[in-house]
């Protein structure tokens, strides 16, 4: 027994012995990374570098991973290049199944890479189309308009050739007995003049009126602009009346007693309650001569009495007359406001065939004048 078992035991150690050398031969065969190594793998897109790798391991790391050249450099790392290859991104070798030592790199980029981008920017620009329009212009071109002149319309004049004389109708296109009526025509009766019916000649004034002349305006609108220039209208003189007698004013006292009276009197200046007082002046119409020579003239004179002679000079109204009371506003019950002070130009003809124009300072009223009637009493 004790020699089987001396037998047993030596079996076992060499058994023991022969695993050990094995193992040995196994360690000194296994493929070892070196100390100091780098592996670097091109022509696969960027490449990479592995450090620490034995040189076959190299060449199946750079396989496996699709690159055709391999660079193998013993003694140096990835950092800085590896040998004559310049520096590459990194990888770490990892072993795809437990006990088999195939390594297949994992690229860790260490690099940034630029991706470049396309950035399109739009700027927006304006542009102007210009279109014709028509624009009218208002110019204004002068005619000349005739405008008649400052006689009554139509002057009528009566010639008198018993007495050398002209004057106006008694009534409109009717003369005294003897005299010839003449239109359009006006009594020269000035100092010096004829003492004939003249024929009147018209002025001629010019008076604007507006043509249109078209011009063609270069605008960024489709609405169409219009110029427009205002037209000046040439105002008319005014003339004086013909159917108005000169009045030639007396003052007068009433024999009776007048009482007070109240109205409302309107005019072109006021309209107010006027308290009508004592009668003032008696005014009859009148022909007016520039040298009154007693015994001559176009006519004769009214005689007094019961039945006064009709008289045959140019009076449009030998029959009316004013009678001018004196008058002030009636405040009662109510007041009323003051007369405020106006401004007005008066065209007339103290000398016959003289007209003027002056301005006159209107103040308050003092008289109102009523159409009458008046006889000549014994």
């Amino acid at each position: 027994m004790g020699r089987a078992y001396g037998r047993r035991m030596g079996s076992l150690g060499q058994t023991l012995g022969g695993l050990l050398l094995l193992s040995v031969l196994l360690i000194g065969v296994a493929p070892r990374s070196a100390a100091a190594s780098c592996c670097a793998c091109a022509s696969c897109g960027a490449g990479f570098c592995v450090d620490g790798v034995a040189p076959a391991d190299c060449g199946t790391i750079c396989a496996n991973a699709g690159c055709g050249f391999t660079s193998f450099t013993a003694n140096d790392t990835c950092a800085g290049g590896c040998g004559a290859v310049p520096q590459q991104n990194t990888a770490t070798p990892t072993n795809a199944t437990p006990g088999t030592p195939t390594d297949t790199p994992t690229p860790t980029s260490t690099q940034p890479t630029a991706t470049p981008t396309t950035t399109t920017t739009a700027t927006a620009t304006s542009s102007a189309t210009g279109t014709t329009t028509l624009t009218p212009t208002i110019t204004l071109t002068p005619s000349i308009t005739p405008t008649p002149s400052i006689t009554p319309t139509p002057p009528q004049c009566c010639q008198c050739p018993s007495t050398s004389s002209c004057g106006q109708p008694v009534s409109p296109s009717n003369c005294a007995s003897g005299c010839t009526l003449h239109l359009n025509s006006s009594c020269d009766a000035a100092a010096g003049g004829s003492n004939s019916c003249v024929l009147n000649t018209p002025t001629w004034t010019p008076s604007l009126t507006p043509t249109v002349t078209a011009t063609f305006t270069l605008t960024f609108t489709p609405t169409p602009t219009f110029t427009v220039t205002a037209t000046r209208t040439a105002t008319a003189t005014a003339v004086i009346p013909s159917n108005i007698d000169p009045y030639k004013c007396y003052r007068v006292k009433p024999e009776d007693r007048i009482p007070k009276r109240v109205v409302v009197v309107v005019d072109q200046f006021e309209n107010k309650r006027t308290a009508v007082l004592k009668p003032y002046l008696l005014c009859n119409p009148s022909v007016r001569f520039d040298e009154p020579t007693p015994g001559s003239g176009p006519g004769a004179t009214p005689t007094a009495g019961s039945t006064p002679t009709a008289t045959p000079l140019g009076l449009k109204n030998p029959l009316d007359h004013l009678v001018c009371y004196k008058l002030k506003d009636e405040n009662s019950p109510t007041s009323q406001p003051k007369f405020q002070i106006k401004h007005v130009k008066i065209r007339n003809e103290v000398e016959p065939g003289q007209e003027s124009e002056e301005t006159y300072e209107v103040l308050k009223s003092d008289l109102v004048c009523l159409p009458s009637t008046s006889s000549i009493t014994p």
